[in-house]
């Protein structure tokens, strides 16, 4: 009993999908036959029509006094002035500072270095007839330059102007 009854269930929906895509086509064939533009067309095309069209004459050469009005619109001082004032020139810019001209004559050694802690110290000569040196770490000053890094092979100094910081490498030798 119940397959039937299942059966029918599936006829009956299958007939109502049928239906329901008849009903679908009917309307959209209804639509291509009976298009919503065509009244818009008929109504804008008998608008269209009943405007006339009048030629103008147009304004001949002698009858224009151009020197005229050339010399009128010249006289206009209003209409020379700029309307916004030019911009001013911008200061130059800042010369960056030579920080290996400060370093000139400073050697580092590569050889001479002490460990203390977590730091390192490397020894250091201001100029060539400097035989004793110093001895200088990160955060330390050399000629007006902060020793950032201390690396191998290079010394980073830096120098904070204007904002801006400024870094230099001198070589380890």
């Amino acid at each position: 009993m119940n397959t039937l009854m299942g059966d029918g269930l599936a006829r009956a929906a299958i007939a109502v999908a049928v239906l329901w895509s008849l009903a679908c086509i009917a309307f959209a064939g209804w639509n291509v036959v009976r298009n919503p533009m065509d009244a818009r067309k008929s109504d804008l095309d008998t608008r269209l029509s009943r405007i006339v069209f009048v030629p103008e004459e147009l304004a001949k050469p002698e009858n224009a006094p151009l020197s005229v009005q050339r010399a009128a619109i010249v006289k206009k001082e209003a209409i020379w002035r700029p309307l916004v004032a030019a911009p001013t020139a911008a200061p130059p810019p800042e010369a960056k500072p030579d920080l290996l001209e400060k370093l000139k004559g400073v050697t580092a050694s590569r050889r001479d270095q002490i460990r203390v802690g977590d730091s390192l110290k490397i020894k250091i000569h201001m100029n060539p007839e400097d035989k004793r040196g110093r001895w200088i770490t990160v955060g330390d000053k050399v000629n007006g330059l902060v020793v950032m890094d201390i690396k191998e092979d290079t010394v980073v100094f830096s120098l904070d102007q204007g904002g801006k910081q400024f870094t230099a490498e001198l070589p380890r030798r």
